[in-house]
């Protein structure tokens, strides 16, 4: 009888040591778990900081065009910039003013 429950305690603290390597295999897993997971925050959020400016950088040059697309349709604009009688300080002046206007935009998001 004595060495039935010597050989039961001796079972005991094997499984008692199992129980805590597998304990400490979860925390294991469950830190490199969080690591993962910070790392794939950080790159999403990268990717959205990059989205973010592709973005801004297309609405900033959209401006800038749509400027270029009034400019080279036919309409009667003011200023002398009409057909052959433009004034080429004029043209640069409302370009410039068109791309000042982009590089705010594009600051300001």
């Amino acid at each position: 009888l004595e060495a039935d429950e010597q050989l039961l305690e001796h079972y005991y603290g094997l499984i008692d040591r199992a129980y805590d390597r597998v304990k400490t295999l979860e925390e294991y897993i469950h830190n490199a778990e969080t690591v993962t997971n910070i790392d794939l925050d950080t790159s999403r959020n990268q990717l959205i900081r990059l989205e973010l400016m592709l973005t801004a950088v297309t609405t900033a040059l959209a401006t800038w065009s749509l400027v270029g697309s009034v400019l080279g349709e036919n309409l009667l604009l003011p200023g002398g910039l009409n057909r052959g009688d433009y004034s080429v300080p004029a043209f640069f002046i409302i370009n410039g003013a068109s791309l000042l206007l982009s590089l705010l935009l594009f600051w300001a998001v």
